[in-house]
């Protein structure tokens, strides 16, 4: 007797299981082809018989608003949100429905939440329609400007520290300070969202290398990557003060001698930028000149 009542329970489960993945499929179709009011009714039911549905609250939500119920539209977003879903335009549709509902402040309240908490899709702000009846308010603006920020961070006016090796930047000329003669070229570039310089130098007498210099947020301090034709690489660390960029490194030459770098890179008032190289085979005791170059503007 207990194996058919086994066996009837796994031929329940099954049959349960088939049925549950024939929902989830019409309902995944009827989303793909923009079926809404299927949308509402298959993704609705889903919601229904599982809570913590995170998609199925979506996608209901997204069937709602398409046939413009935007107070039945806010809830299923809200209970999206609440359940972590990882699309970030669940953020966009509940800040957008309320405005298109004509709940103003709430719309307003939602998009400084997001600015505030680190979303940085500002695109998807500027191409929602249902935005234009708060777009003139100065909420909205601050919002969409911090948003700017938060998918752009070194361009933040309130973190300057990002901008402080903007100095270097531009295409230079570059001449040995003591003797005046040119020594290479340089092209210094803001890239990725500026939060990189980067730099592209030819060595007349040397190698041609780059380097990647960048601000990091977590320890607060400056680090330039320089790599070249050489078998070797250079990691800086430093920091900047008083018109002055200070790097620091360390490593071991292929006589297995551990050898000390100090590069200092100098705004200087004429617009040149002085970059100058020191290096230490005793643990800083003693420095010796590497070079002393200056950088004048093409």
């Amino acid at each position: 007797m207990r194996w058919i009542l086994v066996a009837w329970m796994l031929l329940w489960c099954v049959a349960f299981a088939v049925a549950g993945d024939a929902t989830q499929s019409a309902a995944d179709q009827a989303f793909a082809k923009s079926d809404w009011p299927q949308v509402i009714a298959l993704y609705g039911s889903k919601a229904k018989s599982d809570p913590n549905d995170a998609q199925a609250w979506y996608r209901m939500g997204r069937g709602l608003e398409e046939t413009k119920e935007y107070a039945q539209a806010q809830d299923a977003f809200r209970h999206a949100a609440e359940l972590k879903y990882p699309i970030p335009t669940v953020w966009v549709h509940l800040a957008a429905n309320a405005a298109a509902a004509g709940h103003h402040e709430d719309a307003l309240k939602t998009l400084e939440s997001m600015a505030g908490n680190g979303f940085a899709f500002p695109k998807l702000i500027e191409s929602e329609e249902r935005f234009a009846s708060v777009k003139s308010d100065p909420r909205f603006g601050a919002a969409l400007q911090k948003i700017d920020y938060n998918s752009s961070p070194c361009d933040d006016p309130s973190h300057p520290e990002f901008r402080q090796f903007d100095f270097w930047v531009g295409e230079w000329n570059v001449f040995d300070r003591q003797q005046g003669y040119q020594v290479g070229e340089s092209s210094v570039q803001k890239i990725i969202h500026d939060c990189v310089i980067y730099e592209n130098w030819t060595g007349w007498l040397g190698p041609i290398g780059k380097s990647f210099n960048k601000y990091d947020a977590t320890s607060k301090q400056w680090e330039q990557y320089w790599v070249d034709e050489g078998p070797t690489r250079q990691f800086y660390e430093g920091h900047y003060d008083n018109k002055r960029m200070l790097y620091t490194s360390a490593f071991t030459n292929a006589q297995g001698q551990r050898v000390m770098s100090r590069l200092t890179f100098f705004d200087q008032p004429d617009g040149s930028v002085r970059q100058f190289l020191e290096t230490s085979n005793d643990e800083g005791k003693t420095w010796q000149v590497g070079y002393d170059f200056v950088y004048r503007r093409k």
